[in-house]
């Protein structure tokens, strides 16, 4: 394997080499022979890869398997901070993806379309996922904009939306707008009887709650929470 990639060495451009590396330190990373080599390896493909700074797979595969070589050498804060770069670039990989799929969506299909609010959604949720609750917002509420208008308030829709809105507006501290958005949602899902989806609004209400000091209220909102978990347990 070795011998084969110092072949590879003469002939193929810096790109293929570090796709290369990669691969051998994934092979050698499973295997459990020789970290240090697995590491060098790695190392290499990182640093080929990752030239332009622009986000992709290949990046992130070679951050995790920095990390989990890194964890295997028993050097933990290296693997750490290897392996978090990697999330956080998946989660940039991630939102890259939905915002290709939202600009298809937005030639391909009408403007008032449930698909394209479902789209903008998608694309706020990716936002959230990286904790940039600032760029997400805009794509919620035109998420909200495009369901009310076209499929009515009471739809479950809707109530979708406004739960990442208030996911949102958590993010931004404007905790008010958060559990404003959170009833309303919370509203919609009783009126259609989706207790497990309702679960999760619940917890994010209690939550915000909380954040607002509002002690006594979060404690009846858990409360409720448990009870209806053990309800739900007992049938």
């Amino acid at each position: 394997m070795f011998r084969v990639f110092k072949d590879m060495e003469a002939c193929f451009d810096e790109r293929e080499l570090g796709i290369a590396s990669l691969k051998i330190g994934l092979k050698l990373d499973r295997e459990g022979e020789d970290p240090e080599k697995a590491l060098s390896f790695a190392d290499r493909a990182l640093k080929v890869l990752d030239q332009d700074g622009k986000p992709s797979l290949l990046v992130a595969v070679a951050l995790q398997l920095m990390g989990s070589v890194s964890y295997g050498l028993k050097r933990f804060n290296d693997g750490l901070g290897y392996l978090n770069k990697a999330n956080r670039l998946l989660g940039s990989y991630g939102v890259l993806n939905f915002k290709k799929a939202l600009e298809i969506k937005e030639m391909t299909l009408g403007k008032d379309s449930k698909e394209l609010g479902v789209g903008y959604r998608d694309l706020a949720e990716a936002y959230v996922s990286v904790l940039n609750f600032k760029e997400a917002l805009p794509f919620g509420l035109k998420a909200l904009e495009i369901h009310r208008k076209g499929i009515g308030h009471n739809s479950v829709e809707v109530a979708h939306d406004r739960r990442i809105l208030g996911v949102i507006y958590t993010g931004m501290e404007e905790h008010e707008k958060a559990l404003e958005q959170n009833q309303l949602s919370q509203r919609v899902l009783k009126n259609w009887g989706l207790s497990s989806e309702l679960l999760r609004v619940e917890i994010d209400a209690a939550n915000m709650q909380i954040a607002l000091g509002k002690y006594d209220e979060a404690i009846i909102t858990l409360k409720g929470i448990v009870q209806q978990t053990e309800k739900d347990s007992e049938n």
